[in-house]
């Protein structure tokens, strides 16, 4: 039986104080192949996608990175990914201001120290402004990436990508 390690870090409330009592909610967990490094993503009640990593099989987490930062709205729902290489992809929901839901997608390369996140154009590609929830993705050893969503008539849609997401 291992040991319980806190991922994340204290914050300071909205009332200016220090607290660890943040609601965390959808966490989600990945490692690499060869099980040395740990990734997890998760939504915080303010409505922020955030993330951490272990590079020692769980036993210390650095920093907590939150990946939603340039995205406004209820961001929910997050799921990560990690290939062969060891770049990171990331997608979760947004809900804005009227109700819409959209997906965005992150990913930080591994030669690079942040994530880079964008609205997935599902809409565009689908012809029609609709809302779309429940995210998840994957990535094949060789580099393709898979996502799939429920849209708002609640069919199941699934798109990939051979480019690291670029096509998405």
């Amino acid at each position: 039986r291992g040991r319980n390690t806190k991922v994340n870090r204290s914050r300071v409330n909205r009332l200016g104080a220090l607290t660890d009592e943040v609601n965390q909610d959808n966490s989600y967990i990945v490692t690499s192949k060869d099980g040395n490094n740990i990734y997890v993503v998760w939504q915080e009640d303010t409505g922020e996608i955030w993330f951490n990593s272990s590079t020692d099989k769980g036993e210390t987490f650095g920093q907590d990175t939150e990946i939603s930062q340039s995205v406004s709205g209820a961001n929910t729902n997050p799921a990560i990914a990690v290939d062969n290489p060891g770049n990171l992809y990331a997608i979760w929901e947004n809900e804005d201001a009227e109700g819409n839901s959209d997906l965005y997608f992150a990913r930080k390369l591994k030669t690079e120290q942040n994530f880079t996140a964008a609205v997935v154009p599902i809409d565009t590609h689908l012809g029609v402004s609709t809302s779309q929830v429940q995210p998840s993705l994957d990535v094949t050893s060789s580099g393709t990436m898979v996502i799939s969503w429920i849209n708002e008539n609640n069919s199941v849609y699934y798109a990939k990508s051979t480019d690291s997401g670029d096509s998405l």
